[in-house]
C-alpha cells in the first residue's frame, strides 16, 4: 500500500475528480481554440502582406511625378533588384476572409510579360488557366480566393458583377494561383510604355539585397515618394495584432480566476469528504508537510491531465472543422500555435496551486 501515491488515488478516485478534469479541459479548449483563430489572422496578414513585402519593395509617387534621379541611379546600379513598372493605383481592392475577420490582398499592375518572373520570385505557381492579357481587364487571383467566392476561371467580379467584391469595374477571372502568398494580378498599362510607368512607379526585389543597400535605397525621398515595405505593413497592422495578443493574455487570466475560485470551492469539498482519511495517515506519522504534498501533486495531475486532453481535443476539432468547413471554402485554422500553448499552459500551473491552498492550510491543524 502507498497511500502518498498520488497516481494511485487518482486511479481508484477517478469519477470523484472528474470535474476539475473537465473544468480544466473546457477552459484549456476555450483558451487555445481563441489563440488559434489569433494566430490563423495573424498568419493570413502576413501571407496578404508582410510575407509578400518580403519578395518585393514598391516606391511610387502619389502625384504622378517622376521619382527622384538619384533613386533610380541607385536602383540600376543594384543588379539584383530587378526593378520592373507597376502601378498601384487600382480603384478598390480584393478581399480574403479567414480567422476573426479578413484583409485586403495587394493587386499589382503589371505589364504581361513581368508577370512571370513576379510569380516565381514569389514560389507562386499557376494551376489553373492563364496569365492575363494586357488591357484585357482580366485578373489573376490566388485559388484560395476563388473558393471563398465560388469563382472559376472564366467568372467576372467587381462591382459591375456584384456589390459584394470591392474592387471597382469588372474583371475576369483568366487564372488562379498557389503558394506561400496572396496577392493578385491585372495588367491594365493603358497606352503608357514600361519606361513611363517605371519613371513614377517601380517594384523591385528586396530578398537579395541587404538590409544597408534597402535602407540606402529609401533614405531621404521626398513627401511625396510612398513606400510599401514589410515594416510599412507591420506597422499597419501591429496594432491590431497586438490587441489580439494581449486579449488572449487577459482571457487566460480571467480564466485561471474563474476556475480557481469554482475549484478551490469543489476542492474544499473533496477535503472534507476525505478528512477521515487525513486524520488516519497523520496518526501513524505522516506529518502535514507530508499531507501537503499528496493533496497538491493529485491536484496537480489533474489538472495536468486536463491541459494535455484540453489541446488535444483542441488540436481534433481543429482538424474536423477545417475538413469540413474551412477548406472547401478556401480558409484554413492554424493547428499549432506556442503563445496559444504557453497561455494555455498557465491554466494548470496556477489553478493547481491556488484552489488547493484552502484545503492545504487546513492540513495544518492535524
Amino acid at each position: 500500500m502507498k497511500p502518498l501515491n498520488a497516481f494511485l488515488y487518482l486511479k481508484n478516485n477517478f469519477k470523484k475528480v472528474l470535474p476539475i478534469y473537465l473544468s480544466l479541459l473546457v477552459g484549456v479548449f476555450m483558451i487555445y481554440f481563441y489563440s488559434l483563430f489569433s494566430a490563423t489572422t495573424e498568419k493570413m496578414m502576413s501571407v496578404a502582406s508582410t510575407d509578400v513585402m518580403d519578395k518585393y519593395n514598391i516606391v511610387y509617387t502619389d502625384d504622378d511625378s517622376p521619382l527622384p534621379l538619384n533613386f533610380h541611379e541607385q536602383l540600376n546600379s543594384m543588379k539584383e533588384a530587378d526593378p520592373i513598372p507597376v502601378q498601384m493605383d487600382l480603384p478598390g481592392f480584393s478581399y480574403y476572409r479567414g480567422g476573426m475577420g479578413g484583409t485586403t490582398m495587394l493587386t499589382f499592375n503589371l505589364f504581361r510579360d513581368d508577370v512571370s518572373s513576379v510569380l516565381e520570385n514569389c514560389g507562386v505557381q499557376l494551376v489553373s488557366g492563364r496569365l492575363p492579357g494586357n488591357n484585357q481587364s482580366e485578373l489573376l487571383v490566388p485559388g484560395e480566393y476563388a473558393l471563398q467566392n465560388n469563382l472559376e476561371v472564366g467568372d467576372f467580379v467587381g462591382t459591375e458583377v456584384s456589390d459584394e467584391y470591392m474592387l471597382y469595374g469588372k474583371y475576369r477571372i483568366c487564372g488562379l494561383t498557389e503558394g506561400d502568398v496572396f496577392f493578385a494580378v491585372t495588367c491594365q498599362p493603358g497606352e503608357e510604355t514600361k519606361e513611363q510607368i517605371i519613371s513614377r512607379s517601380v517594384m523591385y526585389r528586396s530578398q537579395p539585397l541587404s538590409v544597408d543597400n534597402q535602407a540606402l535605397l529609401l533614405k531621404d525621398l521626398p513627401s511625396n515618394v510612398v513606400t510599401r515595405t514589410r515594416s510599412y505593413y507591420e506597422q499597419e497592422y501591429g496594432a491590431t495584432l497586438l490587441s489580439m495578443q494581449s486579449l488572449t493574455y487577459v482571457l487566460t487570466a480571467a480564466m485561471v480566476l474563474v476556475l480557481c475560485i469554482a475549484l478551490g470551492n469543489l476542492n474544499a469539498i473533496l477535503f472534507a469528504n476525505r478528512k477521515n482519511e487525513m486524520m488516519i495517515l497523520h496518526s501513524i506519522g505522516y506529518t502535514s508537510g507530508q499531507l501537503s504534498r499528496k493533496l497538491w501533486m493529485e491536484n496537480f495531475l489533474v489538472c495536468v491531465c486536463g491541459f494535455l486532453s484540453g489541446i488535444l481535443f483542441t488540436t481534433a476539432v481543429v482538424g474536423v472543422v477545417n475538413l469540413l468547413f474551412m477548406q472547401p471554402h478556401g480558409k484554413i485554422l492554424e493547428v499549432m500555435n506556442l503563445r496559444g500553448l504557453i497561455a494555455a499552459g498557465a491554466i494548470p500551473v496556477f489553478v493547481s496551486v491556488f484552489s488547493i491552498m484552502p484545503s492545504l492550510k487546513r492540513t495544518r491543524n492535524f
